[in-house]
């Protein structure tokens, strides 16, 4: 399984319960990541954090399928959600190869991209195109450069000369386990979760790529240089965050 699992084993169900209701689609976000999909639809939602997603989906009759790779978010969903269409499986994403044979007429994340490194996002989207049916629709929202709490950290540690510890300025690659040293003083408030529960996630969340525009559309043209799942539609969605909702389609 994925190493980033100890952290989101961590987190759990505080993700929505007690986190910040920024870091969950909003309504109109979740009306954009549904637009197209019918009771008839077999949709794939990658992350169990996403938890009004897909109930919203649940609550058009769509046949959900909810993949993720910790064990904690798995099961703490399943308590929450009591629906027989509804089918919670703890599968990891960014390994292509255990996944089944599932065909699904759309895949769903909202910012699951910002929590990956380079190598597992070019994995997910290789695992897309696997459960994709031909013409499939993957819905990807990614927010757009750094985090606050990212730079928060770095002014922290550049004022240290400690940045070049955690962060690749090149890849634009942050390490937060390799943050450790200015992390715990630099943590800033997410929702009503505790400040320790919150230093552990981050160290356990290790490498995560941070993604400029031309960053992901370069990606997804060198990883599919066939066309075979291309981007056919890039929408800004949260202005105020920076966030892109990108569509791409499965050739037929």
């Amino acid at each position: 399984m994925n190493d980033k699992a100890k952290a989101w084993d961590i987190i759990g169900k505080d993700f929505w319960k007690s986190g910040r209701k920024t870091a969950k689609p909003s309504n109109k976000h979740i009306r954009k990541f549904s637009e197209g999909i019918f009771s008839t639809s077999y949709v794939c939602i990658v992350g169990a954090s996403t938890k009004n997603l897909i109930e919203h989906l649940l609550a058009k009759n769509c046949n959900v399928f909810v993949y993720d790779f910790s064990e904690k978010m798995c099961m703490d969903l399943r308590k929450e959600i009591d629906d027989k269409k509804c089918k919670i499986e703890l599968k990891d994403i960014t390994k292509p190869k255990l996944l089944n044979l599932n065909k699904f007429d759309y895949v769903l994340n909202d910012r699951l991209i910002n929590r990956f490194n380079i190598e597992e996002t070019i994995s997910y989207l290789n695992s897309c195109n696997k459960i994709l049916k031909k013409g499939g629709i993957v819905r990807s929202s990614i927010k757009i450069g750094l985090y606050p709490m990212d730079e928060i950290l770095l002014k922290n540690a550049k004022s240290r000369g400690l940045e070049k510890h955690f962060f690749n300025s090149k890849t634009s690659t942050i390490n937060y386990e390799a943050s450790a040293p200015v992390l715990k003083e630099c943590v800033q408030k997410h929702g009503n979760i505790s400040k320790e529960k919150l230093i552990n996630w981050y160290l356990n969340r290790r490498e995560e790529k941070r993604f400029s525009i031309t960053d992901f559309d370069n990606l997804v043209n060198s990883s599919f240089p066939d066309g075979s799942l291309k981007i056919i539609e890039k929408l800004l969605i949260d202005k105020s965050s920076d966030t892109y909702l990108y569509t791409l389609k499965k050739r037929k």
